[in-house]
């Protein structure tokens, strides 16, 4: 199928890396139990032949999915029952010994520590996706709001294992995915530095982080903040913050950031 592109890669990259006395095969592919033994064996066969000129035992390790993707990878046993994986088997029942030709070869030119043609690139079709999801239009808040802005707080004191919600005016979190970063603090009041130290963000089991469009009209969105206190967690002063950026009906992002009240958390 090659509409509106191709649905299966004709070019995929193989790759081998070694570390000491390991080698790692960038498989592009999905390979089953016995096929990865099969090939793993082959590529181990050439490096024990060569010797190496080492006199630990070398050790080869397959890394699925490396670089691209291209279905399932089958012995031609298995290729030949069709279960889900053979099925899954684009290039036919040949397709693991391909592989197994290519890794030894890579192997042979890693242990001669000979260049290798690079051959054919495979296509970048990056920059030619469909997508079906709807670009965020704008982010809107009523009279006298602003976005950060606290709806409905923390209390006062909190006991380990209870849950703490903190909810605010926000904008839609597809704005900015946070990659590397966090939707959420929460944040443990330090008092020998006299600083914030960040106890938990979005990234910890104890917290959850939910968001609701409540006026599409307005575009305007609240997000809630929720954290289950562990039992594990120090005493102290606490706070919640959330970060999140806007978009206006220029599509201009503007980044913004919540606080709740200062909480006690006690045994």
């Amino acid at each position: 199928m090659s509409l509106p592109y191709k649905w299966q890669p004709d070019v995929v990259p193989t790759q081998i890396l070694q570390i000491g006395n390991v080698a790692i095969l960038g498989m592009p592919a999905e390979i089953t139990t016995m096929a990865g033994r099969r090939l793993r064996d082959a590529v181990l066969r050439v490096l024990e032949e060569k010797n190496y000129g080492q006199s630990e035992d070398m050790h080869v390790v397959l890394a699925s999915l490396s670089n691209a993707y291209s279905s399932y990878v089958t012995t031609f046993e298995e290729y030949q029952v069709q279960r889900y994986e053979g099925a899954s088997t684009m290039y036919g029942q040949y397709t693991l010994e391909a592989y197994i030709r290519q890794f030894e070869m890579l192997a042979d030119h890693l242990l001669l520590r000979d260049d290798v043609d690079p051959g054919l690139e495979p296509t970048n079709l990056l920059g030619q996706q469909l997508s079906f999801k709807l670009n965020v239009m704008f982010d809107g808040i009523r009279r006298g709001r602003s976005f950060g802005d606290v709806l409905e707080d923390a209390h006062p004191r909190y006991r380990t294992g209870s849950t703490v919600k903190v909810t605010f005016v926000s904008g839609h979190p597809r704005n900015d995915m946070m990659l590397e970063r966090s939707f959420l603090h929460v944040e443990r009041w330090n008092n020998g530095t006299e600083t914030w130290d960040v106890a938990a963000t979005d990234g910890n089991w104890e917290t959850k982080y939910y968001w609701k469009r409540t006026n599409s009209l307005i575009g305007e969105s609240r997000s809630t903040v929720v954290w289950d206190i562990p039992p594990t967690a120090k005493p102290g002063i606490y706070r919640i913050r959330h970060f999140g950026n806007s978009k206006n009906i220029l599509q201009i992002l503007k980044p913004y950031t919540g606080t709740s009240r200062e909480f006690e958390v006690v045994l």
